[in-house]
């Protein structure tokens, strides 16, 4: 099976699947708004760049989109809009890819958007999953 799947790139990518980098920890546990996904995404940029380049997947598990300004105009960002936009063209320049991974009601069709709109990024690096689950 090892020689169907790419040999020595398996057998490597196998024997490493369980290497997981120590989990980023925030100063103080942040319970409620504004979101911002820019601390993470810059705290992964760190580890690949201390890993020489590796291909690095960051999952976001998050419960609610990044912060809007709620009368902004169309084009405006909030800061921490801004700052997650910011975090996710840098990491367009690494080998890095975003899974944020939506629980809750979101509203993460805004948050799908939100990715469409941020034409900047080198490659899609981004993605959103979640699921509508109705009672």
């Amino acid at each position: 099976m090892t020689k169907a799947l790419g040999g020595t790139m398996f057998t490597t990518f196998r024997n490493n699947l369980n290497v997981v980098e120590p989990p980023f920890r925030l100063q103080e546990t942040v319970k409620e708004g504004p979101t911002s996904f820019a601390p993470i995404i810059k705290a992964s940029i760190d580890i690949v760049e201390r890993s020489n380049g590796l291909y690095h997947v960051l999952v976001i598990i998050a419960d609610g989109e990044v912060t809007e300004y709620a009368n902004s105009a169309s084009g405006s960002h909030s800061p921490q809009e801004s700052a997650t936009i910011d975090a996710i063209v840098s990491a367009s320049q690494y080998p890095l890819s975003i899974i944020l991974v939506g629980v809750g009601d979101g509203p993460w069709d805004k948050m799908q958007q939100f990715d469409d709109n941020i034409l900047q990024k080198k490659f899609d690096n981004f993605q959103i999953l979640w699921s509508k689950v109705s009672a």
